[in-house]
C-alpha cells in the first residue's frame, strides 16, 4: 500500500489487515518550481505491480503557485493546477523514479498553461488502474473546474503500454483518440490547437455528483454483477456514491451507499468527515490472480479515510468496512 503524501512511505504486510508503515522514505516530491516540468508536489497513486518487482504508478502532481513564489493574489482555489505523471519502481515500491526525465514523464494535462487567476484545474486525482479483457489499462481522472474549452468532470483514459507516458489516450466522445501534450512553449507552433487535446467528461447526474466537487476514487470489476463499479466522494463530508458501467463510458444513476450516520458511536466520535472510498477484495490475488486488487466478489471491503479532530489525537485513519453487493434487479 501507498499513502497520500509528498513524502511517500510504503506499507507492507502478509495481508491487507496486517500491515506496517515503513519509516523509510520511498520517494520525496521533486518540488520543481517550473510548472512546465510537471514535477512540483508529487503524490504517488494508482499502482500496478508485476511479478518481477516492477511497479508502475501514476502521480497526482500539484503545482501550488503560492508555494513556488508564483502567485500574486489569493491562493487556492486560484494559483493551483494539477497534472498526471508516470513513476516507476524496480524493487516492489521500495524506491521510485520518474518513468522518463521530466517533463517527458507527463501522462495527462489540460491543454492550457498555469494561470494564477484560473480556478483550480487540470487532470489529476486518478483512480486505480484496471486491466480490461481487451488488453488495455483504464483509469478515471478528474478536472475540477472549467478551463478554456475543457469542461469540468471525469475523463476516462487508457493505454496498452504502461511504461510509456505518452501512450495514454483520453475519450473524445467517439473513441480513445485524445492525446495529452504539454501546453507550454507552443506560441510558435502553427499547428497548436487546444481543441484537439480535450477529453469528453462522463455524463453523470450533475444534480447528485457536481462535476466541480465530486470525483471517483475507486474503479473495480465486479465478478458477481459483470459490471465495472466506481466509488465516488465529494469535497464535502461524504456521503459515498456508486455508479456502474459495462463499457466504462456509460454510467448508471449514482446510488448513495455509505455515510457518516451509519458509523457506530464508538467510531463516529473519532470522525469529523469521511473521504476517499475504494472497494477492495482481499481475496483478489488468490481467486483471480489479481495482485492489484482491481477485481471484487460480491463481498468486498470498503476502504475509506476519516478525518479526525486533531493530527495529534485522531488525525486521519484508514478504515475497512465489509460490504455485500447486490443487483437492483435481483
Amino acid at each position: 500500500m501507498i499513502q497520500g503524501s509528498t513524502s511517500a512511505h510504503i506499507t507492507t504486510g502478509p495481508d491487507l489487515f496486517n500491515i506496517t508503515r515503513s519509516c523509510s522514505i520511498s520517494y520525496n516530491m521533486t518540488g520543481n518550481s517550473d510548472p512546465s516540468m510537471f514535477a512540483g508536489n508529487e503524490f504517488l497513486d494508482s499502482t500496478v505491480v508485476f511479478s518481477n518487482g516492477t511497479v508502475v504508478a501514476l502521480s497526482h502532481t500539484e503545482y501550488p503557485g503560492d508555494k513556488y513564489n508564483n502567485c500574486p493574489g489569493p491562493h487556492y482555489p486560484h494559483c493551483w493546477t494539477v497534472t498526471t505523471g508516470l513513476m516507476i519502481s524496480y524493487d516492489f515500491g521500495t524506491t521510485w523514479q520518474h518513468a522518463k526525465p521530466p517533463p517527458s514523464h507527463l501522462v495527462a494535462a489540460v491543454p492550457y498553461a498555469y494561470n494564477a487567476t484560473q480556478l483550480a484545474s487540470g487532470w489529476g486525482d486518478p483512480t486505480n488502474i484496471v486491466e480490461a479483457s481487451d488488453g488495455f489499462y483504464y483509469v478515471a481522472m478528474w478536472n475540477r473546474n472549467q478551463v478554456g474549452l475543457q469542461a469540468p468532470g471525469v475523463c476516462m483514459m487508457r493505454t496498452e503500454s504502461l511504461l510509456e507516458p505518452s501512450s495514454w489516450r483520453g475519450w473524445n466522445g467517439t473513441s480513445y483518440g485524445t492525446t495529452f501534450v504539454s501546453p507550454y512553449h507552443r506560441s510558435n507552433d502553427p499547428h497548436w490547437n487546444p481543441a484537439q487535446h480535450l477529453c469528453k467528461v462522463l455524463d453523470v447526474d450533475a444534480s447528485v455528483l457536481n462535476p466541480t466537487k465530486c470525483s471517483p476514487f475507486g474503479l473495480v470489476w465486479s465478478t458477481s454483477l459483470k459490471l465495472y463499479l466506481m466509488s465516488w466522494s465529494c469535497l464535502s463530508d461524504g456521503p459515498f456514491y456508486m455508479t456502474s458501467s459495462s463499457d466504462l463510458i456509460h454510467w448508471s444513476t449514482p446510488q448513495r451507499f455509505y455515510e457518516k450516520s451509519m458509523l457506530s458511536p464508538s467510531i463516529s466520535r473519532h470522525v469529523t468527515s469521511i473521504h476517499y472510498p475504494s472497494l477492495i477484495d482481499p481475496r483478489a490475488p488468490l481467486l483471480y490472480k489479481d495482485p492489484n486488487y482491481s477485481t471484487i466478489t460480491s463481498e468486498p471491503y470498503l476502504f475509506w479515510v476519516s478525518f479526525g479532530h486533531s493530527p495529534y489525537s485522531d488525525g486521519r485513519t484508514v478504515w475497512a468496512t465489509p460490504l455485500r453487493i447486490r443487483s437492483n434487479k435481483a
